[in-house]
């Protein structure tokens, strides 16, 4: 391979350490199973030299899918499937002194899955940076591709016997991820509106949005479902679950506002302000309404300790921070709203006093 120039020689390991597996397979000659693996290690070694000259370097990729970049990474993320496919035959004994099967194993799953990953996130990073120079519309796109590969393989590993830890930590990786964004997603929603231009790609926050809500969602559906070992995390849970799924729909909810009634540029500080003294408190009755609800219907206390404290830290702001600087009729409709509510929940509450008091069976 010293003889092939670039991404060649790259593919030609990834080829190579499966051809070596195969025919210790078939030989059981320890020096092959030594040399596919070492391979391996050299396949990623060129693998990111070509990374590092294809994306960072020269940047001279036109062609979308069909290039050097998106190929060479796919058929390495493909080589270590084979291989992992081909391990799966082996029993759980030694690969080398020190090295399990069952490591190898998991070593090739993981690498060849996020190689796979790699080839459509480099490739959405080049092509809309080139295509669109000056611009971060690339980061809308990553992180619905992101999530929608999570969903993916969610699918399809959801037999496996990990699939609780699994499905807890994408999830949580695509909150982060999405959390990461904020900003990013701010000064791109901002650029678009003020300037018109690109907002159709927009649209990809959109849909990343539900795909991410969609996923916390399916947790919680997924969680409540357990056996008792998992249920004993249920109460750290719920707090962190409400937290994100009200962070989610806060963040949203601003992008929705700005979107529906931006016109002109000193629209963007009277809604952003609307948004915060009232849009936010408004949002957070209608949250800690229906978290009480929940509790009640499941007679669930935890969910409804969050909804009371939730109601807590917006009657606070409400009265400490609302009030201040905010247009008549958001503090007519943030008062009135929570006056409602309050009652509706006091109402609940004197209704349901005895299945409140007493959660001895729950517990």
């Amino acid at each position: 391979p010293v003889q092939l120039k670039g991404n060649h020689i790259t593919l030609f390991w990834a080829a190579e350490a499966v051809v070596l597996f195969w025919l210790y397979q078939r030989s059981r000659i320890t020096l092959l199973k030594i040399a596919s693996l070492i391979i391996v290690l050299l396949m990623f070694i060129s693998l990111l030299m070509d990374w590092l000259q294809l994306y960072i370097v020269i940047q001279h990729i036109v062609t979308i899918l069909a290039n050097k970049g998106f190929m060479t990474t796919l058929v390495c993320g493909s080589a270590l499937l084979i291989f992992y496919n081909m391990m799966r035959k082996e029993a759980d004994t030694l690969y080398l002194p020190g090295l399990e099967n069952r490591l190898v194993r998991n070593f090739l799953l993981s690498c060849g899955i996020l190689l796979i990953y790699a080839a459509g996130a480099w490739e959405i990073y080049y092509q809309f940076l080139s295509r669109l120079p000056g611009t971060a519309v690339y980061t809308l796109y990553l992180q619905l591709y992101t999530f929608a590969f999570i969903v993916l393989i969610l699918q399809l590993f959801k037999r496996s016997a990990s699939f609780t830890v699994l499905k807890l930590t994408l999830t949580i990786t695509g909150m982060v991820l999405y959390f990461f964004n904020l900003r990013a997603n701010y000064d791109i929603s901002l650029e678009m509106l003020t300037t018109g231009n690109n907002s159709i790609h927009f649209i990809a926050h959109w849909i990343s949005a539900a795909v991410l809500t969609w996923l916390l969602y399916d947790l919680i559906v997924y969680f409540r479902k357990q056996n008792e070992k998992v249920r004993t995390y249920e109460i750290p849970f719920t707090w962190i679950a409400a937290a994100c799924l009200i962070f989610l729909l806060s963040v949203e909810m601003h992008h929705i506002i700005m979107w529906m009634n931006y016109r002109s540029t000193g629209d963007w500080v009277y809604w952003e302000n609307l948004y915060y003294k009232a849009g936010l408190s408004i949002l957070w009755g209608l949250c800690s309404f229906g978290m009480m609800w929940l509790g009640m219907k499941h007679t669930f206390k935890t969910l409804r300790i969050i909804s009371l404290t939730l109601f807590t830290v917006t009657i606070i702001k409400l009265f400490f921070f609302d009030i201040k600087n905010i247009p008549p009729g958001g503090k007519i409709a943030a008062f009135i709203l929570l006056g409602v509510l309050l009652l509706i929940v006091s109402f609940m509450y004197q209704r349901l006093k005895k299945m409140i008091i007493d959660d001895k069976e729950k517990s």
